[in-house]
Parts: structure tokens; C-alpha cells; sequence
């Protein structure tokens, strides 16, 4: 369902002429949005950054007259309630049968499990040693002739070069994050990189090749330090990432089977094979195996809502959604892929926020429904 289909259900409703089904899901958002107990937002300045957001997306893509709306809607609840019933509707579609309550896969290789939203990562040094950076006292712990680190008490790893010394040899480190939580690194050029939760970045602790090369697995949003004659690599996959100095998200869990490449600011290159394209900002990539690369537009705040302290599901597939729910929470989410194959759900919601609180908000939409026994939850539709 498309946004001008939901408007056009919106109408319905309006006019009475909509089943009792599309009934029943419309009074279910309205339930949800009056309702301050169970309201996805965190305060009020939230709440209209989104709504302005949404209203912005309908003017833009169907030419939203808000004189027209209010003509036709009479239920009083005005433009940016409509448009967040829009932005919430769930889009019914049915796959084959493939199988019943399927575990998803997620996190695949990491151990450590925090509390959700602390700053939390490992170190893994050049000889294979572990710091485990959360039990690292604020301050300098590792310094030679070339390199100093020093570990900042707000979840940071900054990397600092005396550009007066060599080394005879560059290590490789590695941070990784475990699930639920993040982290920020400096790296020695100045480029600042924010990993997401389950997520590892491995690069050398001195540039010194033709290119900045780094390798990500799970997600981090990149601010790259501009330098023209050393352009900066991510590889993830079977993807490249090439930039000179720009900002842009990189999502990458092998779970997901799709690597996306979202530019925010500046200009990325990004290969697969013999495949190239360049982006643009607000554009973002697609690499899925044994298929070309695809390009579209991407919703930046949507994309960005992790690195917010936000789940931001905007008209995003089921089992997507759960996915990142259990990369946070660390819990065995299981799926009936017939009855959610197709269909999606949006909305914001606090990553502060235990899962209790976040799967009784979904139930309230009465689209969902779930079953938690400890870590277990099942997803029933």
C-alpha cells in the first residue's frame, strides 16, 4: 500500500465506505495516537520533528493539498495526525507457505550481550590481544613513537599520529560491539566512525598505503576526513565504498543479506564487481548476492534513527524490523514466515525503552499480537 492508497482509505472511513477490517485498522491508530501511555514519542520536540517529516514526505510525493483534506476529513484530528496514520498503515501482502515460526537469524559471531544503550566494545590489537574497553580507565593506554590511543569516558576511541615518526610495521585493530551496544572511534586520519550494535571495524592503526582502506561488518555511520590525493575504502562483502570526504551510513549485517549504502553529505562511489555507480546525497545502494547493484532514494532520518537512540520503521517489512529488535534486545524472535512474508509496519519508537513496552505498543495496533517466555518471542499475526 503506497501512501496515495492510504489517503484514499482515509477518505473511505471518512465517507463510511471502507470494510470493517480497514475499519478497525484506522480506529486502532487513532487509539494509538491519543493515547499519552502509549505514545511512540519521547517528548513533544520529537514528536513534531517526525509529524513535520511526514507532512513534508506527503506534500512532496502526492501533492498533499492540506485545503483539500480538510474538506473531506471531518473527524477533527487535522493534517499531521493524518499523516501520521499514513505513515503508520501496514500493508497487507501473502507469499507461499514456507515454514511456521522460524527463528530469525541475527548477530551471527557475537558473544557479549550488554544492557541496551551502554557504550560498550572490545580492542582486538595487532598480536591478537583483547582490551576490553569497558573496564579501560579514561585515558591514554597504548602510545609508541607513531601512534597514541586514548579511550574518552563518553563511549569514544580516539587514534592520534606524530606525523614526525614512522613505523616499520602497521597493525590492524579491530572494535566490535556487542548487542546492544555502540560505540565512537577517531581513526588516525580524523575520521570519526559511530558502530552500531553486533558490529566489527577492522583498520590499520596508520594510513600509509594509496588508500584509506577499512572493513565493516554490521552497520556505522561515517564522517570522513577530506583527503583528495588518499581516498577512503569501506569494503563490506563483496562492496566497496569509496569516498574523498563526505558523511554516509553503511548497513551491512550478513544476517540481512543486503549491504546499503546511504549518502548523506558529499559524493560516494560504490563498486561490486565490475559494477560502479556513483550517489548522490540522499541516495542510497543496494548490493544483494547474485544481483546488480540498485540505487534509489533513501529516507535519511529513517536510516539515521539508530544512531538517535531510535527504532525509526518506516513502511519496513516485518521481519526486518524484528531483526533489529533482536540485535538490541538479545532476544530468539520467531516468525510464521507465511503470515509475514509481504507485509510492513512503520512508526519511532525509544531504543531507551525496555521490549515489553514496545511489543505491548505494537499489540495495541492490533495487527500484532506476540507470545514472550524469557528471551523467546513469537510474532503472531
Amino acid at each position: 500500500m503506497r501512501i496515495e492508497e492510504a489517503k484514499l482509505l482515509l477518505e473511505r472511513y471518512v465517507g463510511g465506505d471502507c470494510t470493517s477490517q480497514e475499519k478497525r485498522m484506522v480506529e486502532a491508530w487513532i487509539d494509538a495516537e491519543i493515547d499519552p501511555q502509549l505514545s511512540v514519542w519521547s517528548n513533544e520536540e520529537h514528536a513534531l520533528f517526525i509529524k513535520a517529516r511526514i507532512k513534508k514526505r506527503l506534500e512532496e510525493e502526492i501533492g498533499f493539498s492540506p485545503k483539500k483534506s480538510f474538506r473531506t476529513v471531518k473527524w477533527g484530528l487535522g493534517l499531521t495526525a493524518i499523516a501520521v496514520m499514513v505513515f503508520f498503515l501496514v500493508v497487507w501482502q501473502t507469499k507461499p507457505y514456507e515454514s511456521k515460526y522460524l527463528q530469525l537469524d541475527v548477530a551471527t559471531g557475537v558473544s557479549k550481550v550488554v544492557q541496551p544503550g551502554l557504550y560498550s566494545a572490545t580492542l582486538t590489537m595487532g598480536d591478537g590481544s583483547v582490551v576490553d574497553l569497558d573496564a579501560l580507565e579514561e585515558g591514554v593506554f597504548l602510545q609508541n613513537n607513531a601512534i597514541l590511543v586514548n579511550k574518552l569516558n563518553d563511549g569514544q576511541l580516539v587514534y592520534e599520529t606524530n606525523s614526525n615518526s614512522r613505523l616499520t610495521k602497521v597493525d590492524t585493530n579491530e572494535v566490535a560491539t556487542p548487542i546492544g551496544g555502540n560505540y565512537k572511534i577517531t581513526l588516525p586520519d580524523g575520521t570519526k566512525v559511530w558502530l552500531n550494535t553486533a558490529s566489527k571495524l577492522k583498520y590499520p592503526i596508520l594510513f600509509t598505503a594509496n588508500t584509506r582502506t577499512v572493513e565493516l561488518e554490521g552497520e556505522a555511520y561515517f564522517e570522513v576526513s577530506k583527503n583528495v590525493k588518499q581516498p577512503f575504502v569501506v569494503r563490506a562483502g563483496d562492496t566497496e565504498t569509496l569516498v574523498t570526504g563526505t558523511s554516509f551510513n553503511l548497513s551491512a549485517y550478513k544476517e540481512d543479506k543486503r549491504i546499503v549504502t546511504t549518502l548523506i553529505e558529499g559524493e560516494v562511489h560504490v563498486s561490486k564487481g565490475s559494477e560502479r555507480f556513483k550517489l548522490s546525497p540522499g541516495q542510497e545502494s543496494i548490493s544483494i548476492p547474485n544481483a546488480k547493484l540498485a540505487k534509489r532514494r533513501a529516507d535519511i532520518d529513517a536510516v539515521l534513527g539508530w544512531k538517535s537512540g531510535y527504532f525509526v520503521f518506516d513502511d519496513q517489512e516485518i521481519e526486518t524490523i524484528f531483526r533489529d529488535i533482536a540485535r538490541w534486545y538479545d532476544v530468539d524472535i520467531y516468525v510464521d514466515k507465511k503470515e509475514i512474508a509481504g507485509k510492513r509496519i512503520g512508526g519511532a519508537f525509544s531504543k531507551k525503552r525496555e521490549v515489553e513496552e514496545l511489543l505491548r505498543y505494537l499489540e495495541k495496533l492490533k495487527v500484532l499480537s506476540f507470545k514472550k517466555e524469557g528471551r523467546r518471542i513469537t510474532v503472531m499475526i
